[in-house]
């Protein structure tokens, strides 16, 4: 914590990791933001949901739909006053059912 006169203040701290888990490749991103209150929570993969007035609504719900029109998947956790964290997964191996699904074929186009 940082002390200006009568203010105080937390610098931001952002933490950024991967891993291979026994269900997929996972991205991770943690904060020490104030965290989602339960309210914004239930509505924050909502299109043009923000509680930031120069925000948009459509960053969350976007990653969120590619992700899983591709088989992947999105986390969120939040603790109020302790920060929130995102996750990205990747599974290691996309089933016949999700391939079927998307009409996805695999085709070799050359020698590598």
């Amino acid at each position: 914590m940082t002390q200006l006169g009568q203010l105080t203040t937390t610098l931001p701290i952002i933490r950024i990791g991967s891993a291979r888990t026994s269900r997929a490749v996972e991205f991770r991103e943690a904060d020490n933001s104030p965290g989602i209150s339960e309210e914004s929570f239930k509505k924050i993969m909502e299109q043009l949901f923000t509680t930031k007035s120069y925000g948009t609504g459509l960053g969350l719900p976007a990653v969120e739909k590619i992700l899983v029109r591709h088989g992947d998947g999105l986390d969120v956790t939040s603790r109020l006053a302790q920060g929130a964290g995102f996750t990205a997964w990747f599974p290691l191996i996309q089933t016949q059912e999700w391939a079927t699904r998307y009409e996805m074929t695999t085709f070799n186009t050359g020698p590598w």
